[in-house]
């Protein structure tokens, strides 16, 4: 089980020191901490940008799930689609990739 979302970047802890938190506020839970040397630590833009792709990535993730398997629902229930040798298009593949990889975290 996870933490349940939605996720956020939080930049400060109560003490002042600098950090990059990724948290549940309505808990209160850190899910993930960077700290960063100081606020010129040459990496923490890149903490930043990676904390907040992260959040963005979670909070995304059930509803791209669900989209996911919606669309190969429906390509799949589509014969015209299909290609000629019986072989699964491009788009097919890389929703089944996609769901693969978020159900099971299994890289193809």
């Amino acid at each position: 089980m996870r933490t349940p979302g939605p996720w956020v970047v939080n930049g400060e802890n109560s003490q002042g020191y600098s950090q990059i938190c990724v948290a549940n506020p309505d808990i209160g839970w850190n899910v993930a901490l960077c700290l960063p040397g100081s606020n010129r630590d040459p990496f923490k833009d890149e903490m930043e940008a990676n904390a907040a792709f992260i959040v963005r990535a979670c909070n995304a993730h059930d509803d791209l799930l669900e989209a996911c398997k919606e669309a190969f629902n429906n390509f799949m229930g589509s014969p015209g689609f299909w290609h000629t040798r019986g072989e699964l298009p491009s788009i097919g593949k890389i929703l089944e990739s996609a769901i693969s990889k978020a159900e099971r975290g299994e890289w193809k």
